[in-house]
């Protein structure tokens, strides 16, 4: 999801666009001959169309925009350098408003005209679609990190998923001694997959005796007041994690004055305009999947955003869908230099893809293990309103002592 973290940096194998590829079109269908690459849907003639199903009006709106934007400022970059095997890149762009029957339909009406897919923004969204890109053999990155949709081929989640983000969260809590090993640690999560996958990594932590562990679980749409209630009557709770929407956040960091630790997709920096903003600045932390615009990896996304956009930069979420095009690119290049852009070829490079490298944004994936985390590293960002994008770094590339231990049941 997601909300939720460069410009053109040097890409390992950005020399494949040039390797095993040209810019003739082989057509439709066509076999590879004379260094060209075959092609099927979505290539046609001198274009590539990516489909992208995002957020721009429901619950994780502010999400989705920034994430899109990041992504439509990689591919308007690398298209000045001659995009992927000679051809354009053109982003086909639905807005779901977060609502998975809407969702499915779209993907329908995209999918044909599509050779994969850029984004996918919700776990609920993408494990409704699962089986319809299975059967559809089509690679899609998901701005999601539910761990089930590791279990999926043909998904490529950019970033750790949740499960091991808050299991490196709490590890953090317990390192710099802002909770202590057997401390009371209440856990606000949503009654769906992206929560309950949150919850998989608080009760690892509790099994493992890092944790005493109080679940409350709560609507994906919803007031969280009783559950803030029920921890505030909870004299031994130390502190809360969260893995919620950012339309929760404002009422708990109000009603809780106590450190909070959430899932990426929990903060927007638009929070911190508001009343409950001095509460979340001063308790909230996240374990997130991306750096940060102050952070050196982002220093030339930062630029060309700012040349863009303008001044004012967005969450990171916008860094965050800079690097899922950078992962995309490194896919369709490594298909391009194989002599393939059908969607088969497509998944059989993002299935040989062991050390993606997105400049640091986000830490390097391994798409070789299926049911795996592509990464096990988070970033550890704080609420900043005097931050660009509202948010800092407090420790980059953090991988907690339960992370790899961490096995999903």
């Amino acid at each position: 999801m997601t909300l939720r973290r460069t410009g053109a940096v040097l890409l390992l194998v950005g020399a494949l666009t040039t390797v095993g590829c040209s810019t003739k079109d082989s057509g439709s269908g066509g076999s590879s001959g004379g260094g060209s690459a075959k092609t099927a849907e979505g290539v046609k003639g001198n274009e590539i169309t990516l489909g992208v199903l995002t957020d721009q009006t429901g619950i994780f709106a502010a999400t989705g925009k920034d994430v899109t934007n990041g992504q439509q400022l990689f591919w308007d970059n690398q298209n000045t350098k001659g995009g992927v095997c000679g051809k354009t890149v053109k982003l086909q762009i639905e807005d779901s408003g977060y609502n998975v029957q809407k969702a499915v339909q779209q993907y329908a009406s995209l999918k044909n005209d599509s050779l994969a897919f850029q984004q996918l923004l919700g776990s609920a969204i993408s494990n409704a679609l699962t089986q319809q890109t299975e059967a559809d053999k089509i690679v899609a990155i998901p701005e999601a990190w539910a761990s089930s949709l590791t279990d999926n081929p043909y998904y490529a989640v950019v970033g750790s998923t949740y499960d091991v983000e808050m299991v490196n969260g709490i590890d953090y809590l317990l390192d710099k001694g802002i909770i202590k090993p057997g401390d009371t640690v209440a856990h606000i999560f949503h009654d769906s997959e992206y929560g309950e996958n949150g919850a998989a990594g608080s009760r690892f932590m509790q099994s493992q005796g890092k944790i005493k562990l109080v679940e409350q679980k709560i609507p994906q749409i919803g007031d969280p007041s009783a559950q803030v209630a029920a921890i505030k009557a909870d004299p031994n709770v130390k502190a809360v994690l969260v893995t919620i929407s950012p339309l929760q956040l404002p009422a708990i960091a109000a009603g809780l004055d106590l450190p909070i630790m959430g899932n990426n997709p929990s903060f927007a920096p638009g929070l911190l305009n508001g009343p409950s903003g001095p509460a979340i600045e001063k308790n909230y932390t996240s374990a997130v999947p991306f750096v940060n615009w102050a952070d050196p990896p982002a220093a030339e996304v930062k630029n060309l955003y700012t040349q863009k956009f303008g001044a004012t930069l967005p969450s990171a979420g916008a860094i965050h869908g800079y690097a899922t095009g950078q992962a995309m690119y490194q896919v369709l290049s490594k298909a391009c230099a194989s002599g393939d852009l059908t969607r088969q070829g497509v998944f059989n490079a993002k299935q040989s893809l062991n050390a993606v490298d997105t400049g640091g944004l986000v830490a390097t994936l391994d798409y070789t293990k299926v049911g795996e985390p592509p990464t096990r590293t988070v970033n550890i960002s704080k609420a900043d309103k005097a931050a660009p994008g509202g948010a800092s770094t407090l420790q980059p590339s953090y991988k907690g002592p339960d992370a790899d231990a961490y096995k999903r049941g």
